[in-house]
Formats: C-alpha cells, structure tokens, sequence
C-alpha cells in the first residue's frame, strides 16, 4: 500500500501528457480504484493498482512506451507539488537533501537513493524483482520525469551516461535511446540513471527561495500527515549499502550503529522473513554492479570494498548472481566505441 497522493500526481500526469483520449480518473475506475479515497492525500492504495492504470493506458492507446511518454511531456509542465520543491531549491543535490524524508514516505515500497562517485551520480530506485514486469510502465514514467524535471531545472538538455531497468527488455527500445540518449540495460538489480555528478551542484535557472519557503510548510503538514511504512529490513540495507563502502560488515559496530543489540537485530529480520546475511549478499550484489562501472577501479579494488577476502571468492559469488565472472560483466556493459 502507498499514499493516495501518489496516485494524485499520476493522475495529473497522464492527463497532463494528453496521450491517453479519457480521463486519467476513468483508468483508475477500470481498475477498481476507491476513487473516494484519491481525495485524501493520506488515504492508502495498492501499489499494483497504479501500475494497472499505466498497462491498461497502454493497452487503450496501442503505445507501448507509455510510461516513458507521460514522463517526458508530463514534467515539461510541473504537475505536483514536490516537483515545484524540487526545482525551486538552489541545486539537485539541495532538493535531494531536503526532499529525502518526504519521497521515503510517498515511495515506501522500494528504495529511492542518489549516491555520488568520482564523477558520476547515479539515482535508483529498487524495488521487489517478481514485481518488476508489472511495473515496467509505471518504472518508466519515474526515470523519464526525473531525467525531464532535472534537465528543465538546470536548464540543459544534456545526455546520461547510462540507464538500467529492473524488468525484460521490451521488443522495441528505440524510444529508450531517443529519450535517455545512452546505453540501456534490462534485467538489472536495480532501475538507475548514471549522470554526471556536476548536475548535483549546478546552480538551478529555476531557483526561487520565496516560493521554495512557501511550499515547505504545505510539505511539512504532509509530511507529519502520511504515515511511514518502511519495513525494518529495508532500514538495515540502507544502512547496509552505506557501509559496505567503507569496507567489511563488523557485526557488533554495525547493530551499535542502528543503536540496538546483535541479538535483536538477528530476531527483527528473522521476524520479517530474512536475515542479515542475505541482506549483506543483496547489498554486494547491487553495490558490485555501481562499481564495476567505474573503469579506474581493479577488480581487486571492488573484492576488497565490497568486503570480500580474495578476488577469487567475489568471482564465485558474481557468477552465482549473474551467471559469469565480473570481468565478463564489466565488458559487457562497456558502451561500443
């Protein structure tokens, strides 16, 4: 279940997008959607019923890019609230930072992260695998918008550096290229946008602290308004993908940084159906991906961040996630010349 608001903001999009020749409104109703509960932004709805509007937008139009259409007309005029949060701060990263609490609490069936590199910024967003083809339109519309609202704000129509989704790749993904203008990748751990990590700092065009001021107190009634829903699993891989950059997991400094006992930590995962081993080996696998991608890194370099004891053993674990050896990856996914 997710905020009602959620599907307000998809709601405004489509229509906004004037793709789809009946109101968004009448899609939510051909899915069975409570419309009374649209008009309290803090009512809850099942997630998959908003990816159901998407595939059955699909279905009424013929476009099978509909996801990634709504996204990239929708955000050319802002829509929603947040958006307006978004540009009007100084820079990117500013709005992530400030931003961050309120879309865990609108996003709380995945995790929506912007981590930074050397050069590169990467934005993800991760949700459960077996839900990944449901939601591939649905996935489409938020990497789509958040490529078109970044651009629009720093007011360059600049090209990724790669995108990667979560679900199959689809027949035709000529309308992939056009939009990201980079490689694309399907079947990944992860859906994320590689950028340039000097979109985070550039000054915004469409920067304004008056209008910025007014909106955070609308965001701040909202935010106290929508309960948080985030699993306790979830709580520790976050924390857990942080940590691993620093190097092998140290179990006793670790539950002491959630501020709880080794013991209670064990007994809250075994109480949601899993551990932290296997959150430890799913944090090693999406965070070996980000770092293969980083040519000036050794495959030494990455066994050893990623807290493994010799490169060989994080090739046996690699090739127990992807079926071939990280080296295979990382030339795989290196763009032709």
């Amino acid at each position: 279940m997710v905020p009602s608001l959620r599907a307000q903001f998809m709601i405004r999009e489509i229509d906004a997008s004037k793709i789809v020749d009946v109101p968004a409104r009448d899609l939510c109703l051909a899915v069975g959607m409570d419309l009374a509960s649209l008009d309290d932004p803090v009512a809850a709805i099942p997630l998959r019923q908003i990816a159901q509007v998407y595939e059955e937008a699909a279905r009424r139009t013929g476009d099978d890019a509909i996801g990634l259409h709504v996204g990239e007309v929708s955000r050319t005029g802002i829509v929603d609230l947040v958006d307006y949060a978004m540009i009007s701060r100084p820079t990117l990263a500013k709005a992530y930072e400030d931003l961050k609490p309120l879309i865990s609490r609108l996003y709380p069936e995945g995790e929506m992260t912007l981590s930074v590199g050397d050069a590169v910024a990467v934005f993800s967003y991760r949700i459960d695998p077996g839900e990944a083809d449901l939601n591939r339109h649905r996935c489409e519309a938020i990497m789509a918008s958040v490529l078109t609202l970044a651009r629009h704000a720093i007011g360059r129509d600049e090209p990724v550096i790669s995108v990667a989704f979560q679900h199959a790749r689809p027949k035709d993904v000529s309308e992939h290229l056009r939009i990201f203008r980079a490689p694309v990748q399907f079947g990944n751990l992860v859906n994320e946008m590689q950028f340039s990590a000097r979109w985070l700092d550039a000054p915004l065009t469409t920067a304004d602290a008056n209008l910025c001021a007014v909106l955070d107190r609308h965001l701040s009634d909202l935010f106290d308004r929508i309960p948080s829903a985030e699993s306790f699993s979830h709580y520790v891989r976050r924390h857990l993908l942080r940590s691993l950059r620093s190097g092998p997991i140290n179990l006793s400094l670790f539950a002491k940084g959630l501020a709880i006992s080794e013991r209670t930590l064990q007994r809250r995962l075994e109480q949601e159906g899993t551990s932290l081993q296997k959150l430890i080996e799913e944090s090693r696998h999406e965070l070996s991906l980000t770092l293969l991608q980083r040519p000036q890194l050794s495959l030494v370099e990455i066994s050893q961040r990623l807290g493994y004891a010799t490169l060989a053993s994080f090739s046996r674990a690699f090739r127990r996630w992807r079926g071939m050896s990280p080296a295979a990856h990382r030339k795989a996914q290196r763009p032709p010349p």
